[in-house]
């Protein structure tokens, strides 16, 4: 084998490594971030999650995709994200079981790993019931039922104070969490 044709087949080889670590060190989006808090009997909720990501799970969605992030959200797409929301977040110890969709709006972010993407941010609430517990339990299952690396940090926030993180939902465990809906009593 000449020099020449080793040379090659050495370009080659550091070639398909280097792309093969490029692949390897790719990240996925930022997960959901829902953030719980209590009003005296009405349960909150602010929740945000990548755009992109909702497409992939929900291609109904498709009109957010196209919607600069200061652009006003349609009764009707807010009605879809509504619809989308009441099949994937379930919520023990509210009226319905489901929280009610009261406002959607996007905004832009970036990560130092992904870049600029747009993030879905819903406001959420429902009257808690009477005869709730101290906790609630938290089904989610939005996007992760497609893109299976996707995950939900779960926060409860007091009055006045920072989120406390209470768990990390993941494929693994769609069956739900617990929240401190007493204010981590």
């Amino acid at each position: 084998m000449s020099c020449l044709r080793a040379g090659r087949i050495i370009g080659v080889a550091l070639s398909l490594a280097l792309s093969w670590s490029a692949t390897a060190l790719a990240h996925t989006l930022p997960g959901s971030t829902l953030v719980f808090s209590r009003d005296s009997t009405v349960l909150k909720l602010e929740l945000s999650l990548p755009v992109e990501d909702l497409l992939i799970a929900e291609p109904l969605l498709a009109p957010l995709g196209e919607l600069e992030p200061s652009a006003a959200i349609s009764a009707s797409i807010s009605g879809q994200v509504a619809n989308y929301f009441s099949e994937y977040l379930r919520v023990s110890g509210v009226e319905s079981g489901a929280l009610q969709l009261h406002s959607v709006t996007l905004s832009r972010a970036e990560n130092e790993h992904v870049g600029v993407y747009t993030v879905l941010e819903a406001d959420f609430a429902s009257p808690i019931r009477e005869d709730a517990g101290v906790d609630l339990r938290v089904q989610y299952t939005a996007v992760m039922h497609e893109v299976r690396n996707h995950r939900a940090a779960v926060y409860w926030r007091e009055a006045g104070a920072a989120p406390l993180h209470v768990a990390t939902i993941g494929y693994s465990n769609t069956d739900g969490v617990l929240i401190p809906a007493g204010g981590g009593r």
